[in-house]
């Protein structure tokens, strides 16, 4: 659905660009203000893109941070007196990699211009959210396995598949601001 909504934009776009063409102007892509506020209009009415979606992902981790920060608390009260770093850590994996890029995001998109700040592609957001999901969940598995008194090879495949993911996630970020700076430059 998300792909369908997306074409149907992107469609919708060529079009206008091309009446813009045959008019006799020329189409300066991504920075006239009417541009972006038609764009962010058109995918809020579509519910792809709403303005205060980065907000709602920063309450979203906040919840989650506070989530395993109180597993981690009841599952260490628990433990007769046994802890383990990864258990009692594993709320800032969600924090920092988490509440703090998002909360940039958020704080860019309310600042003067917001409208021009890029957003990073839903593909970006959903290898980024399963990353730190990955990391946190393997963290916590970790720590449960600490605390029982025993070890695995296998926690460790957690923390691989989660840098993994982080990793592709910023490589796709990086190649979409690439794309866009080129297409700036070409248009």
């Amino acid at each position: 659905m998300q792909f369908d909504i997306r074409f149907r934009w992107i469609s919708e776009r060529i079009k206008l660009m091309k009446e813009k063409c045959i008019n006799g102007n020329v189409y300066k892509s991504g920075v006239k203000g009417s541009d972006i506020s038609q764009k962010n209009e058109i995918m809020a009415a579509k519910g792809e893109d709403k303005p205060g979606e980065a907000t709602k992902k920063v309450l979203g981790y906040v919840l989650i941070t506070i989530a395993v920060a109180l597993f981690g608390a009841v599952y260490e009260y628990f433990s007769f007196g046994v802890y383990s770093y990864y258990m009692i850590y594993a709320f800032a994996i969600p924090l920092i990699l988490g509440v703090l890029p998002w909360l940039f995001i958020a704080s860019a998109r309310m600042g003067r211009g917001a409208t021009e700040k890029d957003y990073p592609p839903m593909y970006t957001i959903n290898l980024w959210g399963s990353g730190i999901a990955t990391l946190t969940v393997g963290s916590v598995f970790h720590g449960i396995l600490d605390i029982y008194g025993t070890t695995s090879s296998l926690s460790k495949v957690y923390f691989i598949v989660g840098a993994g993911l982080l990793l592709t996630a910023l490589m796709t970020f990086i190649g979409y601001r690439e794309k866009k700076m080129t297409d700036a430059r070409i248009a």
